[in-house]
């Protein structure tokens, strides 16, 4: 019917085109552009008098019909945007929905800067809710604090502590290990008795 033989070609509203076997179009539920929202079908049937839902709200076609995702289905991003805080306690985005002016620890450390006591502003949640990353502003960020001497020698003291071997004295490049508490030279050599 479809197709020719056992394989199908079908096409959405973009229109992309996908071939596949019968038994795979057949089987489970329809297959979804994840551009336009919009179901692979064949291209002897009509998009317009077949009677399939959409799939997003982005959906470009069949403006007539209606959007048959569910307001709080976990799986649709747009769950999460709450910029005015009433559902989550503060104002949240789905993930790469951030508005400008807001950044996360890792983007602000990036800029060289830092949250500097400032409370959570807004935050991102995605995966089901299961992942969140906390947003700062950044227009109240603080540039980040350089060591001052004092602090780079001391820790320069600390790490030179730890890589000194107590047995032979010896300066390594790593870390002494806690367990055998000497380095793995002396450790190869004797410390196994």
């Amino acid at each position: 019917m479809w197709g020719c033989g056992r394989r199908v070609t079908a096409e959405c509203a973009c229109p992309r085109k996908i071939r596949l076997s019968l038994t795979a179009f057949q089987d489970g539920g329809p297959i979804v552009c994840a551009k336009c929202n919009a179901a692979f079908l064949p291209e002897d049937v009509d998009r317009d008098t077949y009677p399939h839902p959409t799939f997003g709200p982005t959906c470009s076609h069949g403006d007539d019909q209606a959007d048959t995702t569910p307001a709080d289905d976990p799986e649709d991003p747009m769950v999460f945007y709450d910029p005015t805080g009433a559902k989550y306690g503060i104002p949240t985005y789905p993930f790469k929905f951030a508005p400008d002016g807001y950044a996360t620890r890792r983007q602000l450390h990036a800029k060289n800067l830092r949250p500097g006591g400032q409370s959570v502003a807004a935050q991102l949640m995605w995966r089901k809710g299961k992942r969140v990353a906390y947003l700062y502003r950044i227009d109240l960020a603080l540039p980040k604090r350089t060591a001052t001497a004092a602090q780079l020698a001391a820790l320069d003291k600390a790490n030179r502590a730890k890589r000194t071997c107590p047995d032979c004295g010896h300066l390594q490049p790593y870390i002494i290990p806690r367990r055998t508490g000497a380095c793995l030279d002396c450790d190869a050599s004797g410390g196994a008795a």
